[in-house]
């Protein structure tokens, strides 16, 4: 009898080591952080004078960040920095006449997207459609019942 039990112990821990709800329950299953769900936090600071204010009722943190002007930081950057532009970025914006912009390309636009008509084809529709509507044979109209009785008699 003893010398059944341990192998079977034995066999039945192999095979619930290999399941993942016993991994995880023995603590063996590695789990990584996901660094887009942990909130970071601002440090807390003690004033110098160590005088708190007593907190408003249901006033928002003052030492957290909107994230939303901390996702708008990290895109955009700092804006005193962009606006100055180095030599090279100047010479770039010089050589692509960047600096010499019209002022009325917006009702340019909307003028030559008035003009253009639905009937002007798209660039792929001479490949797709070759044929003109007149060339295009119109279908007969089939009687339903006509054609079934001649089909099955």
């Amino acid at each position: 009898m003893r010398k059944i039990v341990v192998p079977v112990l034995m066999g039945l821990a192999l095979t619930t080591a290999g399941c993942d709800s016993t991994r995880q329950a023995l603590g063996l299953k590695r789990t990584q952080s996901n660094e887009f769900a942990v909130a970071d936090r601002q440090p807390l600071s003690v004033p110098p004078n160590y005088d708190l204010r007593p907190p408003l009722p249901n006033a928002p943190a003052t030492a957290e960040v909107n994230p939303s002007e901390k996702a708008k930081d990290a895109l955009l950057g700092d804006q005193a920095a962009n606006a100055t532009n180095s030599a090279a970025e100047k010479n770039l914006l010089a050589q692509a006449t960047a600096q010499k912009n019209d002022p009325t390309i917006r009702s340019q636009l909307a003028q030559d997207a008035a003009s253009s008509t639905d009937s002007e084809k798209a660039p792929g529709e001479a490949l797709a459609f070759w044929k003109d509507k007149s060339e295009r044979k119109s279908g007969d109209v089939i009687d339903p019942v006509a054609e079934n009785k001649r089909h099955n008699g």
